[in-house]
């Protein structure tokens, strides 16, 4: 690996102007909460016919040299990462603060905290082929290598909660086990883990609890004493998300009868709901349907009582659907274009984004549809040429669209008059069961 390199380059041309546009749009199914989601739910979901917004957009693109892949935070500072570079700019000037590159190829994560920038990759050899793992943390002001952990840990299995580092180690001898570094890149704890290691593993982490998935199995580790508690799902896990101290699982099941997710209470060690629902989720193969009634939940995000959970079964089965657990009910928000299996939901503070990507055909096609969680409005979709991420912050939606960061600077005015409700037709309304433990 080459040494990072600290300097104050030019970005090039900062390209800003101010953009107004009248933005109307329909959105398929949304429910205008108004006090709860549980409360408007009692009620037929209304369909917002017309939602006319008055958006003042100020817009900057800063030009990369690469494909920007993550984007983080830190102050009046906007990191990114690309795959041989992890670079700050001022948000203010769009100049570059500092670069920080070599050889190496980084994964598509990245994490700011405690004033240090984290990402994991793996070392280039310059004729294609990888050499070994690392997880590089940096001085977030300095831009300057604080540790560089050296490990056999694939970038797909690494996360950060609670300013520490965790991975899941692979090993051919064993089922391999999970690491925790602090941020000066020591050793602070190893735990051991029965699932076996494989593609399908996924690394799930919060300040009071590590979950390790395989396949259908699940372990929990208690963060604050080390035990750990073993259980099965019934169906492969697909996505996973933790909500306080739950688990949620998204399912990908080839049975009518099976759930679509399952919420686990990590306190209790123990699986405490589930939910399917009814007449929706279909998987397809061919463009036929083959499994009626089965779903496979690609995409999960929750915050506090609320799921949304991405099913995409083929070009006929497709949506995006929100849950209330209180209630055990929940409404279709969106129906995207199949674009199976590069379809992702994130959760960011009130924001839930519906990223879409087509790379099969050209040219490719790529969108972003945001979602208003506290008042369940659709704020805007926008169409993004080779969108990749996007980050809400204090106000600024940024985006990476190939090789540039683009700044949106949205006032979206919020007044009386500017949402205009319409009545929901019946084929909108849908019908859910769910089971209780």
């Amino acid at each position: 690996m080459t040494t990072g390199r600290n300097d104050a380059e030019s970005s090039g041309e900062i390209v800003g102007n101010t953009v107004k546009s009248m933005v109307a749009f329909i959105s398929r199914s949304g429910i205008p909460f108004g006090k709860s989601f549980s409360e408007a739910y009692k009620k037929s979901p209304e369909n917002i016919g017309n939602n006319l917004k008055q958006l003042n957009c100020e817009k900057r693109i800063f030009v990369d040299s690469e494909k920007i892949y993550g984007i983080e935070t830190w102050g009046n500072l906007i990191i990114t990462s690309s795959r041989s570079s992890i670079k700050a700019w001022n948000s203010v000037t769009g100049e570059i603060a500092w670069t920080y590159s070599g050889n190496f190829d980084l994964g598509e994560k990245l994490w700011v905290t405690d004033n240090e920038v984290i990402c994991a990759g793996r070392e280039t050899t310059g004729k294609g082929y990888y050499g070994k793992s690392f997880i590089l943390v940096i001085d977030a002001e300095t831009g300057k290598a604080s540790s560089i952990i050296k490990y056999p840990v694939h970038p797909d299995f690494v996360t950060v909660a609670n300013n520490e580092i965790i991975g899941r180690i692979s090993s051919s001898n064993s089922d391999g086990y999970i690491k925790c570094w602090d941020l000066s890149g020591n050793a602070t704890k190893e735990i051991p883990s029965s699932n076996p290691s494989s593609a399908l593993n996924k690394l799930l982490a919060n300040e009071n609890y590590i979950v390790d998935i395989n396949d259908k199995n699940i372990t929990l580790i208690n963060r604050k004493n080390d035990t750990t508690v073993d259980l099965t799902a019934v169906e492969t896990i697909s996505s996973a998300t933790i909500s306080n101290n739950l688990l949620i699982c998204g399912l990908s099941c080839f049975k009518s009868s099976s759930s679509d997710i399952i919420v686990v209470d990590m306190e209790q060690g123990q699986q405490i709901y589930e939910h399917k629902t009814k007449g929706l989720f279909d998987r397809e193969y061919l463009g036929k349907t083959v499994w009626p009634g089965c779903g496979e939940i690609n995409s999960v995000v929750a915050k506090n009582n609320m799921v949304f959970m991405l099913h995409n079964g083929g070009s006929k089965s497709c949506c995006v659907v929100a849950v209330d657990l209180a209630l055990k009910s929940g409404t279709v928000l969106e129906i995207p274009k199949p674009y199976s299996p590069y379809i992702s939901l994130d959760l960011q503070d009130q924001c839930l984004f519906i990223k879409s990507h087509e790379y099969r055909h050209q040219p490719a096609t790529s969108s972003l549809c945001i979602w208003d969680i506290d008042k369940m409005e659709k704020v805007r979709k926008m169409d993004i040429p080779e969108f990749y991420s996007a980050k809400w912050d204090k106000g600024n939606l940024l985006v990476s669209s190939g090789e540039s960061l683009i700044k949106n600077d949205f006032k979206v005015l919020h007044q009386k008059g500017e949402i205009l409700v319409g009545n929901s037709s019946s084929q909108d309304q849908l019908t859910y069961e769910s089971k209780r433990f």
